[in-house]
C-alpha cells in the first residue's frame, strides 16, 4: 500500500507537470499485488490492468507462507546464500532461456540484499482475492505456466468479468520468451474499446 501511495503522487505529478489522462498497469508475479494496490486507491488513475501470475493464496497458506519467510536472511560468507538464490530462480523458469537470463534475474533479486523478503512479506499479508474483487477496471489475466499456474487459473475463473489468457509451455520470464504473444496480448487489450 505504501509502495502503492508512492506510485500515485509520482503519476500525479508527472500529470501536473506534463498533463495527460489516466495511464495503464502492469504487474507481474509480486508485482500483480502492487498493480492492484495501485489500482485500487481512491483517486487514482488508473485505467486498465494487466496482471501476470496472479496469486490467488487462501488465508490459511498466507499464513503459512508468512511463517516460513526468512526475515533474516543471512549473507552467508561463503555465499551460498547466492548459489541457493541461484538454484531458486532455476525453479520454473522457462526452458527456452539461457544462463544469462538466468543471472539478470539473480543480481535484481541480491540487489535488495536483507530486505529480499520485504515484497512476500507484502504481499502474504495482502488480502489478494478481495483486492480483484473490488477492482472496478477492466484487467487482463495473462498465466504463463510457472510456479503461479494453478493460482492464476483458479483466481481467473473466479473472476470471469476479466479478460483471460493462458501460455501454456512459458515459465518465469515470459516477456522474454514468448515476446511477440505476450506484447500482443497486451497490446490488443490496452487498446480495445471501451
Amino acid at each position: 500500500d505504501d509502495y502503492a501511495r508512492e506510485f500515485a503522487a509520482i503519476m500525479d505529478a508527472l500529470h501536473a507537470r506534463i498533463g495527460g489522462g489516466p495511464f495503464d498497469v502492469l504487474g507481474y508475479h509480486t508485482g500483480s499485488s502492487f498493480a492492484l494496490a495501485l489500482a485500487n486507491l481512491p483517486g487514482a488513475r488508473v485505467r486498465r490492468v494487466v496482471l501476470v501470475s496472479r496469486a490467488d493464496f487462501s488465508p490459511e497458506e498466507r499464513r503459512e507462507r508468512l511463517e516460513r519467510l526468512d526475515l533474516d536472511f543471512p549473507l552467508k560468507p561463503d555465499g551460498s546464500h547466492v548459489a541457493a538464490q541461484w538454484n531458486l530462480i532455476g525453479k520454473g523458469v522457462d526452458p527456452r532461456l539461457g544462463t544469462e537470463w538466468r543471472h539478470q534475474s539473480l543480481t535484481e533479486n541480491l540487489r535488495s540484499g536483507r530486505r529480499i523478503w520485504w515484497a512476500y512479506n507484502a504481499v502474504h499479508r495482502r488480502d489478494l482475492r478481495g483486492a480483484l474483487g473490488q477492482l472496478r477496471q477492466p484487467a487482463l489475466i495473462i498465466n504463463p505456466q510457472d510456479d503461479l499456474w494453478d493460482k492464476t487459473r483458479a483466481i481467473a475463473a473466479a473472476h470471469p468479468r476479466f479478460a483471460y489468457a493462458e501460455l501454456p509451455g512459458a515459465g518465469h520470464g515470459v516477456f522474454h520468451a514468448e515476446r511477440g504473444k505476450t506484447s500482443r496480448l497486451i497490446r490488443e487489450f490496452l487498446d480495445a474499446a471501451g
